[in-house]
């Protein structure tokens, strides 16, 4: 048994509120299930201490400063779909101050002022999932996760003003997922923290038609090292288009990289860009 309270939002356009946790039996976790939230109807938020569960759910057309539709420290999404949700400050889509698990969903359509236009976590797991036309003012238009791990998921029409228009990451692993029509200043696809302990494997994935306005037109990785192992890039790509951006048309920095498989085979160099 949960007890829930309506809180208003002053920093919405409308009369808006936010449905907070007060209290729950089970004190570390709580689930919603089949739930529908639409405009003028309150984004989900958990206090310390809690996790929160959305499975088989629609949240649409939600705004906060922080955590557009949902604002916890663990979140586990999965088949559900989060649509038109903004956030003034941080996490258009989901703000997990800890953990975001998402599976079988779709993330669209979301926009951040400053990180995480889709997702923000400090670190995420996200599966089988579907990020569209989500947007940050500064960095990670899909997702911003210190350590992320992304596996059969697409990536699309993501964008962010400055790093990682799909994503930005300190620790990053990304297999069999595609990347299409991203952009940003540095990073148009992927771009990794310029920190040299960074670290990102890159495998199985597809990368067109990102682009970057300085650099990496499908991934950036100024600091740290990388592995990229049977990637597909640019016009090599059936009905794909190369990646671009001036500096480094695919790839920069592959001086700190490594790679085997990759298509161009420019890729595979520990030297120059591709």
């Amino acid at each position: 048994m949960c007890l829930f309270a309506l809180l208003p939002l002053d920093d919405a356009p409308f009369p808006s509120t936010r449905l907070l946790l007060l209290h729950c039996s089970r004190l570390e976790h709580y689930s919603l299930c089949l739930c529908h939230f639409l405009p003028h109807h309150p984004p989900i938020s958990s206090p310390y201490g809690t996790s929160l569960t959305v499975t088989n759910s629609i949240l649409s057309g939600n705004r906060a400063a922080y955590g557009g539709a949902i604002y916890t420290q663990t979140a586990t999404v999965s088949n559900s779909t989060l649509s038109n949700n903004s956030a003034t400050v941080i996490g258009g889509g989901i703000y997990a101050f800890f953990i975001a698990h998402v599976s079988n969903s779709t993330l669209s359509g979301h926009s951040a002022g400053v990180y995480g236009g889709g997702i923000f976590a400090s670190t995420a797991t996200v599966s089988d999932s579907t990020l569209n036309a989500n947007r940050a003012g500064e960095t990670g238009g899909g997702i911003h996760a210190t350590t992320l791990t992304l596996s059969n998921s697409a990536l699309s029409s993501n964008s962010a003003t400055t790093y990682g228009g799909g994503i930005y990451s300190t620790f990053a692993t990304v297999s069999d997922s595609t990347f299409s029509g991203n952009s940003a200043n540095y990073g148009g696809g992927i771009k990794i923290n310029s920190i040299s302990i960074a670290q990102a494997t890159i495998s199985n994935s597809t990368f067109s038609g990102n682009t970057a306005g300085t650099s990496g037109g499908a991934i950036s990785n100024p600091g740290g090292t990388m592995t990229l192992t049977d990637n597909k890039f640019g016009t090599a790509v059936p009905s794909g288009t190369a990646n671009i951006a001036p500096t480094g048309p695919n790839v920069d920095n592959l001086s700190r990289s490594t790679g085997s498989g990759n298509d161009p085979a420019s890729c595979n160099a520990n030297s120059g860009s591709c």
